[in-house]
């Protein structure tokens, strides 16, 4: 062959590869993923950052989920053209290529590791400076045509690469609370199938995406930009309380119709209305014994009896809620519910007549105190 021609071959080639990787991110198998993280151009660790690639995005959740205080870097990418959409307060609908990144990462502050809110990153951040964090792992949703594919990465010692992990592991972290208190967390790296624990949907089958919700996210910022197409009417999000929002962010991906604590009888999403699926004066369906003792999932105005406040007090593994992704007591999270409970009117009657008639001079009270 002239070299005229193979020179030319050889440009088209690099051509094609770049067409075919707009921005770095290339696509894979998410079911024969690479072994590296960088393979996917996602996120590419050079010169002391963590460095986006150019046609993704960071996005915020209004309220993240809990995993022992780590912070989140959340990334998403789509096909070139294509929009999310919704509707009303259900998790968005990605196109198919789509690939969602979350990296997990705490910061350091004068050589400790730190517990404390995640941080608040800029719409238009580009890199994270690794010189300020450890980074623990990345996890990967690639939306394929037969679904939602978890494909998770973990970071290696010299902090320079993520290796594909989808055994799992568990690593022990010293932390300071901003109080100067030293927390033992035993933070869970999850194996894929333990991914599907939390992000598993019985009625539609396969995994999907947990926070991406309208009320959860800046709808403007991704409706300017052009990666969301309008939908219907956000339905719950104006007058939720926050309580109501963690709870569907912590725990309905759990406590819902799809999730796997169904069983529980206790739904915990921000649209759900009844009182008694929301655990209020609820007995125990299949609580075992993180019951503590105690009757009803939710005792208005008292968060010392309640069986949810219970669990989430609790560090013991069988009886702490939720069961995977902290083994920390979140205290804002927890004294918010608590403030939530103690706020609610009624009480817990032994009388099942006394109850109904509680409930029907005090309904339109606690659909407010709900919300």
């Amino acid at each position: 062959m002239r070299p005229a021609l193979r020179y030319c071959l050889l440009l088209c080639g690099l051509c094609v590869a770049a067409c075919d990787s707009p921005g770095g991110v290339r696509q894979h198998d998410p079911m024969n993923p690479p072994e590296k993280l960088s393979d996917w151009g996602m996120l590419i660790k050079e010169r002391g950052a963590l460095k986006l690639a150019r046609t993704s995005f960071v996005y915020q959740l209004d309220i993240p989920l809990f995993s022992d205080y780590a912070h989140k870097l959340r990334t998403l990418w789509m096909p070139l053209g294509t929009q999310a959409s919704y509707s009303g307060d259900q998790v968005f609908e990605f196109p198919v290529g789509t690939i969602i990144s979350k990296t997990f990462y705490y910061p350091i502050v004068d050589g400790h590791l730190v517990a404390r809110a995640e941080r608040v990153l800029d719409a238009d951040v580009r890199e994270l400076d690794t010189g300020e964090v450890l980074l623990i792992e990345t996890r990967l949703l690639v939306r394929s045509q037969a679904g939602w594919v978890a494909v998770p990465y973990v970071w290696n010692e010299a902090q320079d690469e993520a290796y594909l992990d989808i055994t799992g592991d568990l690593r022990n972290y010293s932390l300071v609370s901003p109080q100067g208190d030293i927390l033992r967390a035993n933070y869970l790296i999850p194996s894929r199938n333990q991914c599907a624990n939390c992000h598993a949907r019985r009625e539609t089958g396969g995994i999907h995406p947990i926070g991406p919700k309208a009320w959860n996210l800046d709808v403007g910022h991704w409706l300017e930009t052009g990666r969301l197409a309008a939908g219907q009417p956000i339905l719950h999000h104006a007058a939720a309380s926050e309580a109501r929002r963690y709870l569907d962010v912590n725990c309905a991906h759990c406590h819902s119709e799809e999730g796997a604590g169904d069983t529980s009888g206790l739904f915990l999403e921000i649209a759900e209305m009844q009182a008694a699926r929301l655990g209020v004066c609820k007995p125990p369906i299949a609580a075992g014994q993180g019951t503590g003792g105690h009757l009803y999932s939710i005792v208005p105005g008292s968060p010392d009896e309640s069986i949810l406040v219970y669990r989430m007090r609790a560090n013991n593994p069988a009886e702490m809620m939720p069961e995977l992704g902290r083994s920390l007591v979140h205290d804002a999270g927890l004294e918010l519910i608590e403030a939530w409970v103690d706020g609610l009117p009624g009480s817990c009657e032994d009388d099942a007549g006394v109850w109904l008639a509680g409930w029907r001079a005090k309904s339109r009270t606690l659909v407010a105190a709900f919300n």
